[in-house]
Parts: C-alpha cells; structure tokens; sequence
C-alpha cells in the first residue's frame, strides 16, 4: 500500500517598471515598482479550526470544498525599490538600496533526523507569502591596488511569516502541513566583503 499527496496548483503573476536617471553629477538613481500577485487553485479540501485552539486533528469544526477551477486563496502586494548610487571621480562608489520581496513558495526543512528531508510547499488558505523589506548600504573602491577593486556592503533584513515548526513536527507525508507549522516575524543583518581583479591574464 502507499499514500500521495495532493498536487498542488497556483499561479504568479507580476508587472514591472522602473526607471534610472541622473539626480546630480555623480548621483544616479534607479527606481523600480513591482506588483505581484498569487493565486492558489483548487481541487483541494481545507479543514477550518477553532481559533481559540492551536490547529490539530482535534481542533476541526468545518471544512471547505474547492473544485479544480475555484480560488483557495489569493495574495497580492506591491514591491517597491530604490537604490542610489555616488561615484566620485578618484573611483570610489556609495551604495544605498530598499527593497521588498514577496515570496509565494517555501522550502520546508527537518533536519531532526539522520537523513534530512526538504519539501517545497506553495503559499495556501494558512500558509502566507514570505516578505522581506531589506536596506543596504555599500562600499566600492575600483582602484584597491591597482587592478583589484575592493567592495563592501551592510545589509539589514525584516522578515515577516517565516516558518517555525512545532515541538515534534511531522514534515513528510502530512496532508494537513498547518498543523505543525507556527507563523513568526524575524531579521538578519550582516556584512558582505568582496575583492575583485579584474585585469590582467588571470583575474
């Protein structure tokens, strides 16, 4: 005997523009809009739970049916993004950069046992895209010795609905993931060092 699990169905579209011009001598400016939008497809039964109640098998009061040509669930947003950049005329270049990102698709992970497993599951009824707002700014030295330029670059990240799981999660063949995935906010920062050559016979 063997089990299978739902396939899974959605769409993602998005438009962009964006636009770069001089503000001044020297500063540079490249502004950017994205609209994107997530739509996933049916052929699938949701189960309601209480809201009072973490989401377990015990926790059910209802479900909902969707046929092969409904909407489960729709996401949408707008991701806007800007970045500036200064050269000054002995080479060097400053860097200041926004960002957000909407990501409709998530890798889950268990490493708890020996041989860790990954599956990729798409945004659903409970599941909800990943956003990430990031501000950056950098570094850029074109004449670092010569033929070598030397770059560096900070960075900060806001992260909203990543993924944690519960104590015991159950990853592999579970036909209702909700119930042991938690929603929760985070961020990360960190710097980036680069060294480049870029003339020469080897670079």
């Amino acid at each position: 005997a063997f089990d299978k699990l739902g396939r899974e169905n959605a769409f993602e579209g998005a438009l962009f523009f964006s636009d770069e011009f001089d503000i001044v001598q020297g500063l540079t400016a490249n502004i950017g809009l994205r609209y994107s939008q997530f739509a996933l497809l049916g052929g699938k039964t949701v189960l309601l739970y209480n809201k009072d109640k973490s989401k377990s098998d015990n926790t059910v009061i209802d479900s909902l049916t969707f046929s092969k040509s409904e909407i489960v669930k729709n996401y949408s947003g707008i991701e806007p993004r800007l970045a500036l950049n200064f050269e000054t005329d002995g080479g060097f270049n400053y860097k200041l950069s926004y960002q957000r990102t909407r990501q409709y698709i998530s890798q889950i992970s268990n490493n708890a046992v020996v041989s860790p497993a990954e599956i990729w599951k798409t945004s659903d009824y409970y599941l909800k895209p990943l956003i990430n707002d990031q501000v950056a700014l950098g570094f850029q030295m074109n004449n670092f010795l010569r033929q070598y330029s030397l770059s560096t670059e900070i960075y900060y990240k806001q992260l909203q609905n990543l993924i944690e799981y519960k104590n015991g999660a159950r990853i592999i063949m579970n036909k209702h993931l909700e119930t042991d995935l938690v929603p929760s906010d985070g961020y990360s920062y960190g710097i980036e060092l680069s060294l480049k050559k870029s003339d020469g016979r080897l670079t």
